[in-house]
């Protein structure tokens, strides 16, 4: 029988699964690449449109996020730019760019969570396209 807890649980599987074919979307390079990762993004953003209906149905289902440190929170808004901008070098072809501008994020960021992220971009694109 279908439960609040039932769907919540789906619904979790279903935005983790969408968000894993993005990833692999953008890096099998399923053209068109950027409309295809727009499309999932639709798909994800109903997912949870549902689960927001659920969470004012079922307050204690939904996630209790601590709050995020300032410090944090602005390391999170630069790593979101220089991703975007590395995404876009990375759409056009451009992988020598890409790594360029997470090396260039690298060289302005202490955070260790957010170098590694970086580091992580890095090594992506460089077994992926070379660079």
């Amino acid at each position: 029988m279908a439960t609040p807890e039932s769907i919540h649980r789906l619904l979790s599987v279903a935005s983790t699964l969408l968000d894993h074919a993005a990833t692999e979307v953008r890096d099998a390079r399923i053209e068109p690449v950027r409309t295809n990762i727009e499309r999932i993004a639709k798909a994800l953003a109903e997912v949870m449109e549902v689960r927001l209906e659920l969470y004012k149905a079922q307050p204690g289902l939904a996630p209790q996020h601590p709050a995020e440190p300032a410090e944090l929170s602005a390391a999170n808004r630069r790593l979101t730019e220089y991703m975007y901008n590395a995404s876009e070098f990375e759409l056009a072809g451009d992988i020598t760019q890409a790594v360029a501008t997470f090396r260039a994020f690298l060289a302005l960021e202490s955070s260790p969570l957010h170098q590694s992220i970086a580091t992580g971009e890095i090594e992506r694109l460089l077994r992926a396209g070379g660079a």
